[in-house]
């Protein structure tokens, strides 16, 4: 994956830092908070945004913002990839297939983890015009805790050995976009292999701060337990679940 840029607004030389040749920045970022329409938006991209950069994946660089005076205090944040300032059009998901098998097949990896009923056109952007082209990975607002207030632990719970991306009667939601376009498991193994990876401790340590966030302790301790099932049993998950890759006619993961 090649390093991905994000958008400056200024950008001047710093004075009396001790420190030399260092400039003072400002960025472009793209801001939400918890509402009544999305509770757990703060928990859900803070934990899920991480998740995905330690595995590598196209998503921007996040932090969580102090804002005194909002009717909000607590902001969750990410560097904002677009240049041009205005909307992006919703990607081809076959494009994204066709030209980026490798990150297409991480990204639904990802998204199974972390149980995300709502990856659309929408929430994808590529760069086309760079060499290598660029995909963008945003918005993971109705993933893990989900979208339902007070509903994440029975979430857990029913959703504990499903995929959750085929927006079944349990999962919900939308079809993910890459579901039945992905033509092979070429690069499944690599990504099952990174998930495998994510240590304990990560894992713990986010859902730990979810419940500072919005979600109650009792829902923080089930999202760990949650993820760390799925990591440990994401073989199975898609063993069990074959017909759902509607375009994969060929497995190599089991044999």
């Amino acid at each position: 994956m090649s390093p991905n840029l994000y958008r400056v607004i200024s950008f001047d030389r710093q004075v009396n830092t001790g420190v030399t040749d260092t400039y003072q920045v400002t960025v472009s970022a793209v801001a939400k908070c918890n509402s009544p329409e999305c509770p757990y938006y703060l928990p859900n991209e803070y934990a899920c945004s991480e998740l995905g950069r330690f595995l590598r994946l196209p998503i921007p660089p996040c932090a969580l913002l102090f804002a005194p005076g909002e009717d909000a205090t607590q902001w969750f944040a990410s560097l904002d990839f677009n240049f041009l300032g205005s909307s992006l059009p919703p990607v081809e998901p076959q494009y994204v297939v066709e030209h980026l098998l490798d990150l297409a097949s991480g990204l639904l990896i990802y998204d199974i983890l972390i149980a995300n009923c709502d990856r659309h056109a929408g929430n994808l952007s590529v760069d086309a015009l760079t060499h290598p082209r660029r995909l963008f990975i945003f918005d993971q607002s109705h993933a893990l805790f989900g979208p339902l207030a007070n509903s994440a632990e029975q979430r857990f719970t029913e959703l504990r050995d499903r995929l959750a991306v085929s927006a079944g009667s349990r999962t919900g939601g939308s079809p993910h976009c890459l579901l039945n376009l992905i033509p092979a498991d070429t690069y499944f193994r690599k990504w099952i292999d990174r998930v495998r990876e994510i240590p304990d401790y990560l894992i713990e340590e986010l859902c730990q701060d979810c419940a500072e966030l919005g979600a109650t302790a009792a829902e923080s301790v089930a999202a760990a337990a949650f993820l760390k099932h799925r990591r440990d049993h994401m073989n199975d998950m898609i063993r069990n679940h074959q017909a759902a890759f509607s375009a994969i006619l060929q497995w190599s993961l089991w044999t």
